[in-house]
């Protein structure tokens, strides 16, 4: 969906995303600022905080990183949730922001340490509880430099959850990690 090669093709993807989410959702078509849009997108292609880089990056530190720069921009102007509707407390960012990111993962293929790799095949989901309070977090400030590393892990957990075959096996956990 995103990191492709041209970055327009990234531009094209969400747009499209963001349509499809609104119209499944019955929600009001989305204003969306373009120029904000393409900022997301040439941050998220630069200087991803990865000794390795971004081709070698992770789904889950790719989708964290534009998930940050996504609800740090800000490149949504619609509200779609008003009046006492359970999420109209959440920035529409950081709704559409982490259903990229969760896209981003789903059916990506993670490649282990030791040259295997397995596909993330089954959705990734948590509770209505734990939705809520992702877009708690994601719509108040947002360094993306600085939150990284946590919302990495975060999203790292939340597919293994879902896909414990995609987990590093036992003998490399703490504290027993060799």
């Amino acid at each position: 969906m995103i990191f492709n090669k041209s970055p327009f093709d990234d531009i094209k993807n969400i747009l499209e995303h963001i349509d499809a989410f609104s119209e499944s959702s019955s929600l009001p078509a989305a204003e969306i600022h373009t120029d904000k849009l393409w900022d997301v997108i040439t941050n998220c292609r630069h200087d991803i905080p990865y000794e390795y880089g971004e081709d070698d990056a992770s789904s889950f530190k790719k989708a964290a990183w534009f998930i940050l720069w996504f609800v740090n921009i800000s490149p949504i102007a619609t509200r779609f949730y008003t009046g006492d509707h359970p999420l109209a407390k959440f920035k529409t960012n950081a709704v559409i922001a982490f259903d990229i990111g969760l896209s981003v993962i789903e059916n990506s293929v993670l490649h282990g340490n030791n040259g295997s790799n397995e596909k993330v095949e089954n959705p990734i989901s948590l509770s209505d509880h734990a939705y809520r309070d992702v877009l708690e977090a994601l719509s108040k400030p947002i360094r993306p430099e600085e939150h990284f590393r946590a919302w990495s892990l975060f999203l790292e957990q939340l597919a293994y959850k879902t896909n414990r075959h995609c987990e590093y096996p036992d003998r490399n956990y703490y504290p027993d990690s060799e």
